[in-house]
């Protein structure tokens, strides 16, 4: 696939409005947070995860499995045929971050 420099940004301020929005939504709500690429992206940090939501929900820990398996590369080149044009548009700006996870 492509992606323009300009779907890139706009993807981005969608998803950080989306954000937002479900930060206000919880505000005031006791709730736990848990992220893909923190929380549930490796198999170490999907049984920390689930140990915290059983904790979270008062639960014992029960061990937990999926059948489900990651079918994408975590590399962006195998991903995104323009992933230089990516890069250099991601460097310099707070997203840079993100480009040390794939």
């Amino acid at each position: 696939m492509t992606i323009t420099e300009e779907e890139l940004f706009e993807t981005i301020r969608f998803r950080e409005k989306c954000l937002e929005e479900e930060r206000e939504a919880l505000e005031g709500i006791e709730h736990i947070t848990v992220e893909y690429e923190r929380d549930l992206l490796e198999d170490e940090s999907k049984l920390k995860t689930m140990d915290r939501v059983f904790d979270y929900l008062g639960l014992k820990p029960h061990k937990c499995s999926t059948a489900l398996k990651k079918v994408t590369s975590r590399n962006i080149s195998d991903i995104v045929e323009n992933h230089q044009e990516i890069i250099d548009a991601l460097t310099g700006t707070p997203y840079e971050k993100y480009l040390g996870w794939g």
